[in-house]
């Protein structure tokens, strides 16, 4: 557990300090970064500059331990996602191609799934809904916070969220339909 204490230390530049953070944090970071990555090895490179910055931002911090843990994984998030747009370019926006009438997704529909195939298929969404989704289902993100981190309004992150549930849907439907 990370202890105001490591914080700290961490702040102070003491190796033992960054080790200890690194250690308990580097599992959970990498899930993270791996999210927003293609491969292992970009989540690892992604990961890497993340601590990097992390151990040399860490002055800048102040609040609790627990807040130290949420202000590491936006650090990992914002690297993985410039690591993108610099790979890519990478646009959001209000509108969509998409067109899907199906109904939002409802929870049940994931009761016979198996979490790969739920993997699977959130990764076919197109980058930036897939992006949102991530950001705002998985790592729990406010609107706001996705906002600030993307560049976008709070509106597209609201919308991008809800045509991601859309898409999912209908790849959920497609994927049932092509296994009978």
């Amino acid at each position: 557990m990370i202890t105001e204490t490591h914080i700290q230390a961490c702040q102070q530049y003491d190796r033992y300090a960054q080790k200890a953070i690194y250690n308990y944090t580097v599992d959970r970071l990498y899930k993270v970064s791996l999210r927003y990555c293609r491969d292992t090895h970009e989540a690892k490179d992604v990961l890497h500059d993340a601590f990097i910055k992390i151990f040399t931002k860490v002055t800048t911090f102040e609040g609790t331990p627990s807040n130290f843990e949420k202000w590491m994984t936006r650090i990992v998030v914002n690297q993985a996602l410039e690591n993108y747009r610099r790979q890519k370019k990478i646009v959001f926006t209000e509108d969509s191609e998409l067109n899907y009438t199906e109904q939002f997704i409802q929870p049940s529909i994931f009761a016979h799934m198996e979490l790969e195939n739920i993997k699977l298929i959130i990764e076919q969404l197109p980058d930036p809904l897939k992006i949102n989704f991530k950001l705002y289902v998985i790592d729990g993100f406010s609107h706001r916070e996705i906002a600030e981190l993307l560049n976008i309004k709070e509106s597209t992150s609201r919308s991008g969220v809800s045509r991601a549930k859309k898409a999912l849907h209908h790849l959920i439907s497609k994927s049932k339909c092509s296994s009978k």
